[in-house]
């Protein structure tokens, strides 16, 4: 693993891919908030996994754990550009990891973004019932990113994988209905939609299907479809 950037809000790291294949593509890996481990809740990279069939994959941690609104994504796409070059990029993330995946397609041009469970908005303004991450989003006293409506591009393909309980429902419904978005929600699981994906077998396939623009889902699936048919 080698360490590209890292400043006060932003680290980024990089996994060359040592096969002798190259795909001409790069996938970026965006970091939820982590895992509680003892008194501590430790940031790591996520989706190692998916990055087999990539030339390389970066991992772009949020350290501050602001949905991306203490990034600043010319610096992203300045440490990056190295290692990018002129490769096709494809992104990547978990719950707020996939908030933030969204968001960087609006500055860093993206094929296919993959986001697990992500959330429409965590500003209290617009989703006032959302009180999960209240130890990080009151942490936020400027919202550059309202929602993800106005930052999701329309040269981007999207795979969005919802939960369909409780708030994590109530984000789907948010999201916007368009030709380029595949939206799914599986009614029987909440928010651990990778996991529980992961726990059967089939999260590697789903990934790998979305990039390549196939969105076959196992028919052992239960999935409601959210877009591009109107909901």
């Amino acid at each position: 693993m080698m360490s590209i950037f890292e400043d006060d809000f932003l680290k980024i790291k990089s996994r060359q891919n040592k096969s002798d294949h190259e795909s001409n593509s790069i996938l970026l890996s965006f970091t939820g908030i982590g895992h509680a481990m003892g008194d501590l809740n430790v940031q790591k990279p996520e989706f190692f996994g998916a990055g087999r069939s990539f030339d390389n994959i970066i991992f772009i941690i949020d350290k501050t754990r602001s949905w991306a609104n203490k990034l600043d994504f010319d610096i992203v796409k300045d440490a990056i550009a190295p290692l990018v070059g002129k490769r096709k990029i494809y992104s990547i993330g978990n719950s707020m990891g996939g908030f933030n995946s969204i968001i960087s397609t609006h500055y860093v041009p993206t094929e296919v973004c993959v986001a697990f469970v992500p959330q429409y908005s965590v500003n209290p303004s617009i989703v006032p019932w959302e009180g999960r991450w209240k130890e990080h989003t009151s942490n936020i006293k400027k919202f550059r990113f309202d929602s993800v409506r106005e930052y999701m591009s329309n040269t981007t393909d999207y795979f969005i994988f919802s939960g369909g309980n409780g708030p994590d429902r109530r984000h789907a419904h948010l999201f916007p209905v368009k030709s380029n978005i595949r939206h799914y929600s599986f009614p029987s699981i909440a928010h651990n939609v990778s996991k529980r994906l992961k726990e059967m077998g089939v999260l590697d396939n789903v990934v790998q299907s979305c990039f390549d623009r196939a969105s076959d889902l196992p028919q052992s699936l239960e999935y409601d479809i959210l877009s591009p048919k109107s909901i």
